[in-house]
């Protein structure tokens, strides 16, 4: 199972704003463990939500492991 980020990024999309814009609220290190799918803490999550004052959801989703290779390769087409 994966969880993946793309849901974040289409978000910042739709406000306008470019991925460097994640380092006013998180490290520039874990913004790129974003990037790269990788684990990230719930403080981190936490911080995210705050600031876009939204739900989890908003930001991530879940894929079960049969899906999750096809999303990493759609994910690097971007």
């Amino acid at each position: 199972m994966a969880i993946v980020f793309y849901r974040l990024y289409d978000k910042l999309n739709r406000l306008g704003l470019r991925r460097k814009a994640l380092h006013e609220i998180i490290s520039p290190v874990t913004a790129a463990k974003l990037a790269r799918n990788e684990h990230i803490n719930t403080a981190t999550l936490n911080k995210l939500c705050e600031h876009f004052q939204c739900q989890p959801e908003e930001l991530i989703e879940w894929i079960p492991d049969d899906e999750n290779e096809e999303v990493i390769k759609q994910e690097k087409t971007r």
